[in-house]
């Protein structure tokens, strides 16, 4: 799979501006999988003109230049594709409330899982994604068009980052449940994103939007020999149907296509492209079903390409293991190690 961006080296400023980004295509790409260069434009928006505007107190304003500041931090340490989708993002949201109150909702419920007793970033986290969510919600209802797309489409990636998460760490405690909520939060946001496209015209938009859509449709539909074992292992011992062997595959081709390039993946694809029968597989705690997740959670965890996931995959694969039964433990050995876990295996 080739690449779609490419990465350089400055450090980050403040807030790119737009019209002060430089042509990525004129310049190489890097060997490290470190965003750098022309991503961070030497163009800034002065921090004192952001939530200038409006009631705020010295503290509200001083909690968004917060979040806003860890927001930018976090993306500047993450790899070139959420890069520049984040940076987009940023742009969009100085320009529209609804989706800078999604961005501030992710970054507080990103830094709240950091220090759990603070109770000022767990209510930050709620309001202003609750508050994203409701407009949202009215912008949908009244329809996309030109005047609302970008902020749409913006704010909608974000919250869906934070309702699969947020899932997560809501479940009551010793409760397992299978990550269902990833394929119904994912793909209702990349529906919402393939509506909007059709009426963004920014040029930055559309070039990560069609490298999108060619990582999508590039899945593999061989399986490299490290994830075949998941596809032979006997596990009970009971026949395999061919629907649910051809779901596996599927679900598999996606997996060794998101490991061979973990440079340039887009490891959240997945739950867009797997195959609705592989969901109602996983749905069903089906025990390969099951492994395959954990492998893929795996995966997202030596990507760190997504900051704001930290600690949901180790979350994710202690529930996938719980739900397993103990003589499909053997072949988890590799993503058991992958999260540094040592559970006895007869």
């Amino acid at each position: 799979m080739s690449s779609v961006t490419k990465c350089f080296k400055r450090p980050l400023r403040i807030l790119p501006r737009q019209d002060q980004l430089h042509d990525e295509d004129s310049t190489s790409p890097s060997t490290t999988a470190t965003p750098d260069a022309s991503i961070f434009p030497s163009g800034i928006v002065p921090s004192q003109h952001l939530f200038s505007s409006g009631d705020l107190t010295s503290t509200e304003r001083l909690l968004k230049l917060r979040l806003f500041h860890h927001y930018l931090q976090m993306t500047a340490k993450s790899t070139e594709v959420q890069v520049r989708w984040s940076f987009w993002i940023t742009e969009v949201a100085v320009e529209s409330p609804h989706a800078m109150d999604a961005l501030l909702g992710l970054s507080a419920c990103h830094l709240r899982r950091r220090t759990k007793y603070d109770k000022t970033l767990d209510e930050a986290s709620h309001r202003y994604m609750d508050r994203a969510i409701r407009s949202q919600r009215n912008h949908i209802q009244l329809g996309l068009d030109e005047s609302n797309a970008n902020s749409v489409a913006a704010a909608c990636a974000l919250i869906s980052f934070y309702s699969s998460i947020n899932n997560t760490e809501l479940a009551p405690e010793g409760v397992f449940q299978v990550p269902l909520h990833w394929f119904s939060s994912l793909q209702m946001g990349i529906q919402v994103l393939f509506q909007a496209q059709h009426f963004i015209h920014d040029s930055k938009f559309r070039k990560h939007f069609r490298g999108l859509v060619f990582l999508r449709d590039s899945m593999a539909h061989d399986i490299p020999n490290e994830f075949q074992f998941l596809l032979e292992y006997p596990g009970s011992g009971d026949g395999v149907d061919e629907a649910s062997f051809s779901a596996y595959r599927e679900a598999l081709a996606v997996l060794s296509c998101i490991s061979s390039d973990m440079k340039h993946a887009t490891p959240l694809l997945f739950f867009t492209v797997a195959p609705s029968q592989f969901v109602d597989l996983v749905a069903a705690k089906d025990p390969r079903a099951l492994a395959i997740m954990g492998y893929f959670f795996m995966i997202v965890k030596k990507c760190r390409q997504f900051w704001w996931i930290d600690g949901v995959p180790e979350q994710e694969f202690a529930a996938i293991m719980a739900m397993l039964p103990s003589h499909w433990w053997p072949v988890m050995s590799w993503a058991m190690d992958e999260f540094e876990i040592r559970t006895r295996i007869n």
